[in-house]
């Protein structure tokens, strides 16, 4: 069961959350993209609150987003490059318009796009410490939580990066699953924790 409410519309169940970032992580990893589709709505309806029809239209323009960003690595020219930039800014500013409107978070959405473009751009350059950085910046812009209280979820989050980001196309044994699982339950608890401490 969601922990949301409309009082508070921040509260997740961190098991359901692990879940479903697990199988998007499996779905991903077997480039099942419908499948990747479904659970990335189903984290959207449960961490935010979102209507399916909102979460459908979230996904839309995060997946863009994706696209261009997958897009990146093989672009050469420099105004091109930005060109993309541009465009991928335009897509988040949209999403994270459309999560702050609809979860009641109210966040800035301004800063939630620059948080989220300079974690992206860190995981190009494979800089993960400095991407999870980004990330504590993103997720403290949108719960309003201090960055030091998230230190720990960071942490957590990161493990479950770094085991999938060893992973070939051909692995993936349930000991992998299993350890990122528990990483991804880890983070999502510590979130949990950050979120409740800080209201």
């Amino acid at each position: 069961m969601s922990l949301s409410t409309s009082e508070n519309p921040r509260l997740f169940d961190p098991k359901l959350m692990a879940q479903y970032g697990l199988e998007m992580v499996k779905s991903d990893h077997q480039e099942k993209g419908g499948e990747v589709l479904e659970n990335d709505k189903a984290l959207l309806m449960e961490q935010f609150g979102l209507s399916a029809k909102d979460a459908s239209k979230a996904h839309y323009l995060f997946g863009a987003f994706i696209l261009k960003y997958n897009s990146l690595h093989n672009i050469k020219n420099a105004e091109l490059y930005e060109k993309k930039l541009l465009e991928m800014r335009k897509l988040l500013y949209e999403y994270h318009s459309l999560l702050s409107n609809k979860s009641g978070l109210n966040y800035d959405v301004k800063s939630a796009v620059n948080a989220e473009l300079n974690m992206y751009s860190f995981f190009i350059g494979g800089d993960i410490p400095r991407a999870m950085a980004s990330t504590a910046r993103y997720f403290s812009t949108i719960y309003n939580i201090p960055i030091k209280k998230l230190n720990s979820a960071m942490k957590a989050r990161e493990r479950a990066i770094t085991i999938y980001r060893g992973l070939h196309r051909a692995q993936g044994t349930e000991t992998t699953w299993q350890a990122i699982n528990e990483s991804l339950t880890a983070y999502y608890n510590l979130l949990l924790q950050a979120l409740v401490e800080s209201n």
